[in-house]
């Protein structure tokens, strides 16, 4: 519940949605169903248009990309090991179409295609050992993810959205033009490159960027 409290109370107010994803909020509402009760979630499945509506805007945001912050290398190392972000859902990510990794004072050189976001039902070992033993090669790689991620201190009290990534050799997957990180160039206080966990720009800035400065 408390992960559409935010979305309830900008809906109520009329507040702005531009920093959430439709998509990813309507798997959290289907999840919140399943857990009252399975068929309505199925149902809810069956008769939404949000995902339509969403893949049809006219006009696609000219921000396309996030950079996720971290203090330490850990979002990043997960994704070099598993190819995902593991997201609090209490950080929303708005609709983009590529993801990098900000830490240790740089961007790293590529920036992957967000090739499917999954709000996991259920979050535990035992879930994930049986999506690893699925035929389906999107249930298996969520096992992989969920598996790695509660291994490396993701627990289950917790809620997860789980962003499957193109791997950073994939053809898919963007590059600075040099191939190197983005330096973050500017020191002292208020200083701080990815305040709040997450900013955004286009991948064009992005590519073309050899410090953090290029991209105001």
């Amino acid at each position: 519940m408390e992960d559409l409290f935010e979305l309830r109370n900008r809906c109520a107010h009329q507040d702005s949605l531009l920093g959430f994803d439709p998509s990813v909020e309507l798997k959290k509402i289907i999840k919140l169903a399943r857990w009252v009760d399975p068929d309505a979630g199925r149902w809810i499945g069956s008769i939404e248009q949000v995902t339509g509506v969403v893949d049809a805007r006219p006009i696609p945001p000219k921000m396309n990309a996030v950079i996720i912050g971290d203090a330490s290398n850990c979002n990043y190392e997960l994704y070099r090991r598993v190819n995902a972000l593991i997201n609090p859902t209490a950080r929303k990510i708005a609709p983009v179409s590529y993801l990098g990794f900000y830490h240790g004072q740089r961007i790293e050189p590529h920036f992957a295609r967000i090739l499917q976001v999954t709000v996991p039902t259920v979050w535990s070992t035992t879930e994930a050992n049986r999506l690893k033993k699925s035929g389906d090669p999107e249930e298996k790689q969520l096992g992989k993810v969920m598996s790695y991620a509660i291994q490396a201190g993701f627990r289950s009290e917790e809620s997860f959205e789980v962003y499957l990534l193109s791997p950073p050799d994939d053809p898919r997957t963007l590059r600075t033009s040099s191939e190197r990180p983005i330096a973050h160039d500017k020191r002292g206080r208020g200083t701080a490159f990815a305040k709040g966990g997450r900013r955004y720009f286009s991948t064009a800035a992005l590519m073309n960027a050899s410090e953090t400065s290029d991209l105001e």
